[in-house]
């Protein structure tokens, strides 16, 4: 506001000083301050919930574990979405198919770039809070895409649960930007990242299923947003975490004992 001032140390307090001349000036700005940011306290950074390395590494093996599994136990096309069977009633094929790739390449891509964001996220909500919110928002993707497809198609891999954990950072991250006050233009700056790299990491390869990614983004978005308050309060409690993973577990087994009765 122009005051001059200085900020001074006595008797172990930090005082604000300024000129006698625009002392009351500088308390009416003071109060004026205090009254228009009434019940608007910035956010505190979020903290971490966790290293996000178990997290990780779970992700990295149930992907290797199924990439390995599969040609030696499974009978060729188990798993595999298949729209025409998911109208049927097989819905397990939503889940089982985010665990399946066609080569090793296809699997590489996923892992490391899915490794990235569930590590990220797992630091954010911890590390069973995350494994469940990522399964659950690539579920949801894949969903949207048998429905909203006006052909049938076949699909598999992880990729959708890649951009659903994408999704569900974006969102939180523009939930954080929110409650600190962030202007309007600048909380879209995650969302507007996140379209890029839809962009740059899902609108490539012969094989891409862009309408998957596409979904699975929008899914983590919805989620996040949505659940965002509740995912972040308490993240760090160890019975929480232990919970949610073990349902993650569990709806990811359930889903191939399904496809394999």
């Amino acid at each position: 506001m122009g005051i001059a001032h200085a900020v001074v140390s006595e008797s172990g307090e930090q005082l604000l000083v300024v000129p006698t001349a625009d002392g009351l000036r500088a308390a009416q700005q003071l109060a004026a301050f205090a009254a228009e940011n009434a019940g608007h306290d910035r956010a505190q950074p979020p903290r971490r919930a966790s290293l996000g390395v178990p997290a990780l590494l779970c992700w990295l093996a149930v992907l290797g574990g199924a990439h390995l599994a599969a040609p030696r136990w499974l009978p060729a096309g188990l798993g595999i979405l298949d729209d025409a069977a998911v109208q049927r009633g097989r819905l397990e094929l939503l889940a089982t198919a985010l665990t399946l790739h066609a080569d090793a390449h296809h699997l590489a891509g996923n892992a490391v770039f899915g490794g990235l964001f569930v590590l990220l996220l797992a630091q954010l909500l911890g590390n069973g809070v995350a494994l469940l919110a990522v399964l659950l928002a690539g579920v949801a993707g894949n969903g949207l895409n048998v429905l909203l497809r006006a052909e049938d198609h076949r699909a598999l891999g992880a990729s959708t649960a890649v951009f659903a954990a994408l999704g569900l950072l974006v969102a939180l991250g523009s939930r954080w930007r929110a409650l600190q006050g962030t202007r309007r233009m600048r909380r879209w700056a995650p969302l507007v990242a996140g379209l890029g790299l839809l962009g740059w990491l899902g609108t490539s390869g012969e094989h891409t299923d862009i309408p998957a990614h596409a979904y699975g983004l929008l899914c983590g978005v919805v989620l996040g947003l949505g659940l965002g308050p509740v995912l972040t309060r308490g993240a760090a409690r160890p019975t929480r975490q232990v919970a949610a993973g073990v349902c993650a577990a569990a709806l990811l087994l359930a889903a191939w004992w399904r496809a394999l009765s």
